[in-house]
């Protein structure tokens, strides 16, 4: 049995996560979104001058379907394509950065792997 340690920034414990509770312009679209990086949790779960909370999961990952967006078969359009899908993508768009400084954001901390059940 494959496990994955997983953790999720919030203002608020959450005990167990629920699906579709999230705002639907995130990058992925709505879902529950969770990273394998403490420090990256903490992040997300303070706001400006607000404390928050890094929930921790451990994930049986033995039967789901992985996507990963960085494999070698997906390139950065792979991921932007999915990006205008759910929100836009105003900084690549707007010219403000470029292609490669898109795909190198992109790896950092993971972002093209996704989880799905």
């Amino acid at each position: 049995m494959d496990k994955l340690i997983l953790y999720h920034g919030s203002p608020i414990i959450i005990e167990k996560p629920v699906f579709g509770k999230g705002k639907a312009n995130n990058d992925y679209g709505r879902g529950f979104y969770c990273t394998e990086h403490i420090e990256l949790a903490k992040e997300w779960a303070c706001g400006l001058n607000t404390d928050g909370y890094a929930n921790k999961y451990e994930l049986d990952t033995q039967n789901l379907r992985i996507l990963n967006l960085s494999d070698d078969e997906y390139t950065i359009l792979n991921w932007l394509a999915i990006l205008i899908q759910n929100r836009k993508a105003r900084s690549f768009l707007s010219n403000e950065i470029s292609l490669s400084q898109l795909g190198r954001a992109m790896k950092l901390g993971k972002l093209g792997e996704q989880q799905q059940a």
